[in-house]
């Protein structure tokens, strides 16, 4: 049995059209609609503070962290990596799991 799955919008007057359909004309399908549930009404939601806005970046190619604490962070990464090794248990072997 091929599965063909798309989303498509009701249009005015609860009518569904679907095109380009991977089937031979006159063919029988099997149709079920499911409603999606975004858990959200966006409308029900403030505007977006930013909307309609300019963003401008004044320094984008500036580092995110100083040198400082990039060192910092590669210390904790050695720190953890000898831990492991130590304990047995590598990065590795955990997600072999």
């Amino acid at each position: 049995m091929d599965t063909f799955k798309t989303t498509a919008k009701i249009a005015k007057g609860g009518v569904l059209t679907l095109h380009n359909l991977p089937f031979v004309e006159g063919m029988e399908v099997d149709v079920t609609v499911t409603k999606i549930d975004i858990g959200t009404d966006l409308s029900e939601l403030p505007p977006h503070p930013n909307r309609g806005t300019v963003l401008r970046y004044e320094r984008p190619f500036d580092p995110v962290i100083t040198d400082e604490e990039l060192d910092l962070v590669f210390e904790s990464w050695d720190r953890l990596e000898r831990e492991q090794q130590a304990s047995g248990s590598t990065v590795e072997n955990q997600e072999q799991q």
